[in-house]
């Protein structure tokens, strides 16, 4: 039996196009991985715990959630807000954050986040600066324990400060800068963010833009990523 020819045989493959920023990204992952292949036999090299809280009160705490988005994805989260309320479903609108607690599990997670650990300054020209400070710890922590206990430690050391004690022990001591973003205007919609950066964690300092600040912060971390033992 004579086959029929199929010009379809003669046309091109189909190729999908690779974005800039997701071959950057992947090719910083790589970068981390290569680095870190030594540890590929530690379980808590691939869990990390991320507390995330604001330093003092401030008119907004849009910092706090793009920090979160920021982390996404993770596989458990706690939200407490400033009423008190625990959520484990989410941010609610409206709602502003105390305290959240996430757990990221994915390969060579302490290398990949560890360095975010310190305190994140995000200045806005209409608005009081934002410090956002974010603790890393190596292992996995049950979330909603994790922010009733600091909580509770909270509750205790305002107490005392009451009482005057000055030996108290803060749950919330100021870790060292890592990051200062300057975001130069709220974008109109479409339009993309851009902001002046300063990262103490790579010396890296200049201009970036992104679609919120959450996707700069991202290209941050890939550019610690895609340097040699950068994790």
């Amino acid at each position: 039996m004579r086959s029929r020819f199929d010009r379809r045989s003669l046309s091109p493959r189909r190729h999908h196009r690779l974005e800039q920023p997701a071959a950057l990204a992947a090719l910083a992952r790589a970068r981390l991985l290569i680095d870190h292949v030594d540890q590929l036999a530690d379980p808590d090299a691939h869990v990390v715990t991320i507390d995330v809280t604001p330093v003092g009160r401030v008119g907004s705490t849009e910092a706090l959630r793009w920090m979160l988005v920021s982390l996404d994805p993770y596989e458990e989260s706690v939200i407490r807000t400033e009423g008190g309320e625990i959520s484990t479903k989410g941010w609610g609108l409206g709602d502003r954050a105390a305290h959240a607690v996430v757990v990221v599990r994915e390969l060579f997670a302490a290398a990949a986040l560890g360095p975010e650990h310190g305190s994140h300054v995000v200045q806005w020209l209409a608005d009081e600066p934002e410090i956002v400070r974010v603790a890393v710890t190596r292992g996995a922590t049950a979330p909603l324990a994790r922010v009733q206990a600091h909580q509770q430690a909270l509750a205790a050391f305002d107490a005392a400060v009451e009482r005057g004690d000055g030996a108290a022990a803060n749950p919330e001591p100021l870790l060292p800068v890592v990051r200062i973003l300057s975001l130069r205007a709220s974008p109109r919609i479409g339009t993309a963010w851009s902001a002046d950066v300063e990262d103490l964690t790579t010396g890296f300092v200049g201009v970036l833009s992104g679609s919120d600040p959450a996707a700069m912060i991202r290209q941050l971390r890939h550019l610690r990523w895609s340097r040699r033992g950068g994790g």
